[in-house]
Order: C-alpha cells, then sequence, then structure tokens
C-alpha cells in the first residue's frame, strides 16, 4: 500500500507511527512545504526570546525517519489532486501516485482586511521561517512592534518579546481581555500582572483603521484616530484553514475540511487530520486534538476502525510570570451556575469551578495550574461537585 500525506507536522507524524506498527511493508510519503524536519509548532513562541535544543524542538531526528522508512521530502507543496487519477500533482513540476491520502495541511493565520498588511514589515509567526524574519528584525535594532490580537497566542508572543527589551503594543478588538478563558474577576488579576510588565501596553476595544507607511511599516491608525508608533507589525488574528487542495479536489469543506469521526473526507480514500479538519462543526487549532486525529487517521489508513471522540481539551496560557489553565463552559451560558471560587491576592492565584445542575462544567486555574489535568478529568467525566470535593478540586 502507498500512502502519501501532505503535510508533516504532528497530525502526519502520528498517522506515519500508526500505519507502520499495523502495517511494516506499507510505503509511506510525507511531503511539507518547510525546509526543515518536522518540529514543535508550540515552541516557536518561547523561541523568540529563548534558546532551545534540537531534542526540545524537532519531532524526531533524521536518523528516526530512515529507520522508519518515511519517506521525507522537505520544501515540496502540493499544487492539485487528481482523485480520479490517485495523483497528487507537486510544485516542483514532479507527480505521486498514492493508494491512499492524508492531508494534514495545517492552517494560516487569519490576515484580517486591513490596508498595509502587504508591507514587508507586517508578519505572522506560524512556521520556523517567520520565527527567523522576526530575529533578523530583532537583531537589525527594532524596538517598537505591534501585535495585533490579544489572544492566548498575541500575549505569549508579547510577552516574550518584551523579554528582549523591546516596545511592545497588544491591539485587540474586543472589549475584555481572554473572554473565552476568564470571568471578570480572573481577568483583572491578570491584566494586574501584565501591567507588570513596563515595556508592554495592551489595547482592547480597538479597531484598527490601516497600517501607516508606504514602502515601510511607519505606525497603525485606529479608527477612533489612535496613532500606534511602531515599526514591525505581527498579526496573530485567527487560525485559516489550509483547504485549498481539498476544495480543488471537489472534496466536502466549509471553513475546514470535513472529516468523520474515522478523519475520512467526504472520498473514501481521502482522510484528513489536525488543524485544517472539521469534526462536528469544531475545529481546534490545538497540538492535542491533532496528535489525537493523526493517530485515529493511520489507523484507519491501516484498516482499524478507531473513531475520534470530541474530548474537552482546556487553553493554556504561560505569561507575564504567571499561568493560565481554562476549561469547558466558564459561565457563558444563561444556566443557573453554582460557582465554588478560592483566592490568594497575595500569590495572585485564582480558582473558581461553575457547576450548572451540580454536575462541573468548567472552570478556570490562574497563578497556579498543578492540578489542570485532574480539572480537565473532571469536566470531561462530569463530575458531580462531590466528586470534585472528594478530588481535592474545592479549596477550603
Amino acid at each position: 500500500m502507498k500512502i502519501v500525506m501532505i503535510g508533516a507536522g504532528i497530525a502526519a507524524l502520528e498517522a506515519a507511527e500508526a500505519i507502520r506498527s499495523r502495517c511494516q511493508n506499507a510505503e509511506i510519503h510525507l511531503f511539507s512545504r518547510e525546509n526543515v524536519l518536522p518540529y514543535r509548532r508550540p515552541a516557536l513562541t518561547r523561541m523568540i526570546s529563548q534558546t532551545i535544543t534540537d531534542e526540545q524542538f524537532f519531532l524526531h531526528p533524521e536518523t528516526y525517519y530512515r529507520e522508519k522508512k518515511f519517506q521525507l521530502h522537505l520544501g515540496i507543496e502540493a499544487v492539485s489532486i487528481n482523485r480520479q487519477h490517485k495523483t497528487v500533482f507537486l510544485n516542483d513540476g514532479s507527480n505521486i501516485g498514492y493508494d491512499k491520502l492524508l492531508l494534514a495541511t495545517g492552517g494560516r493565520c487569519f490576515i484580517p482586511p486591513i490596508q498595509g498588511t502587504e508591507l514587508p514589515q507586517v508578519i505572522t509567526l506560524r512556521d520556523k521561517a517567520q520565527l527567523d524574519i522576526l530575529h533578523e528584525y530583532i537583531k537589525s535594532g527594532t524596538k517598537n512592534i505591534a501585535v495585533i490580537g490579544g489572544g492566548l497566542l498575541g500575549l505569549e508572543i508579547a510577552d516574550n518579546l518584551s523579554k528582549l527589551g523591546t516596545n511592545v503594543t497588544v491591539l485587540e478588538a474586543c472589549p475584555a481581555i481572554l473572554p473565552r478563558q476568564l470571568d471578570e474577576e480572573g481577568a483583572a488579576i491578570l491584566v494586574k500582572q501584565m501591567n507588570s510588565s513596563a515595556n508592554v501596553k495592551t489595547h482592547y476595544g480597538v479597531f484598527i483603521s490601516h497600517i501607516c507607511g508606504k514602502e515601510k511599516v511607519e505606525g497603525i491608525q485606529t479608527q477612533n484616530e489612535q496613532n500606534i508608533p511602531c515599526e514591525l507589525v505581527i498579526i496573530c488574528a485567527g487560525l485559516k484553514c489550509n483547504i485549498e487542495s481539498a476544495a480543488s479536489a471537489g472534496i466536502d469543506v466549509g471553513r475546514a475540511i470535513i472529516v468523520s469521526e474515522h478523519m475520512q473526507t467526504s472520498d473514501p480514500d481521502i482522510y484528513a487530520a489536525g488543524d485544517c479538519t472539521s469534526f462536528n462543526n469544531c475545529c481546534y487549532g490545538l497540538w492535542q486534538p491533532s496528535k489525537e486525529q493523526g493517530m485515529i487517521a493511520g489507523a484507519n489508513i491501516a484498516g482499524e476502525p478507531l473513531a475520534f471522540n470530541h474530548n474537552m481539551y482546556g487553553a493554556r496560557l504561560n505569561a507575564f510570570g504567571t499561568r493560565l489553565f481554562s476549561v469547558g463552559d466558564i459561565g457563558q451560558s444563561d444556566g443557573q451556575y453554582q460557582k465554588v471560587s478560592s483566592k490568594d491576592d497575595l500569590k495572585n492565584i485564582y480558582k473558581k469551578l461553575f457547576f450548572l445542575n451540580r454536575i462541573l462544567v468548567g472552570g478556570i486555574m490562574l497563578g497556579d495550574v498543578a492540578s489542570a489535568p485532574k480539572l480537565e478529568k473532571a469536566v470531561a467525566e462530569h463530575y458531580t461537585l462531590e466528586q470534585c470535593d472528594n478530588a481535592g478540586l474545592i479549596c477550603r
């Protein structure tokens, strides 16, 4: 069996592993548009201000691919798919046939329709090449940077930039900080932590008119006519799924590639996994579900009918000297919530659990996230208030 994978991130690698463990003779090809070995994408933000080892960054050393007999093709991108002839056409002019195809094309940063985003000093941070570009700008003396997007990624980027001594301004259209991950009380504590960083300014409820400059970035103009001085703009305004190759091949897509519980697309010989997929109308955009989906896709390609389950995945933040973990429903619907909270103002620790009909539906941990795995499990398994108490999740 000949298996071709478009993409070589964590979803593709997990799929390849699942196939190899079940089918020693399968011919497995992985195509990556990047020129570096597959790596841990979440590490990119930390690498703005830190140096990490190859072992910490790359998923596997080069020898691993030879030992597993994975044929890894770097710097090569798929141009189109001919489903009738089961052929993938590549940007180097070649093509390759397949018996089964996995689309693990991932996603890219959404670029809002703002004048000036075409300037060379407007970048995103989604791959290693973009990180290298950012480092070059900083080395050349760039001191004032604006981050468009004040979500989890935007805040982590801002924090790491501040550690390099740059002046960072975060611009977010939402009127409150992390409304999906924090309630009002928790948000106030995080804002207090952020304000302790002298060279980071955050503006929420701000809409951008345009990025100033004709040949290079000279600042940002907001719709309320405020001018934000900067020489570099980093956009992290959400994820846009890479669906183009699937859509042009006639595979069912929405804002992502639609898959079944077996990670199968509308074509029975084509599977998809990771950030490019939509399962039960949900696009995760997270490392852990991409990893799980890859394993499920690989097992099914190899003939074992495993199913992907819609799990509860928590959101994490490690920035500004604190940590955040948030999972589930944190009081955002119209239900009558029972809330159990604890707070330590001196240590900036805040915890709150949310119950509906005495069943745990969500929780927030800020400052101390040691019990995050326990909380994630409790939400997924619908713990009662009494079970949460017995599990040590309720502080006395």
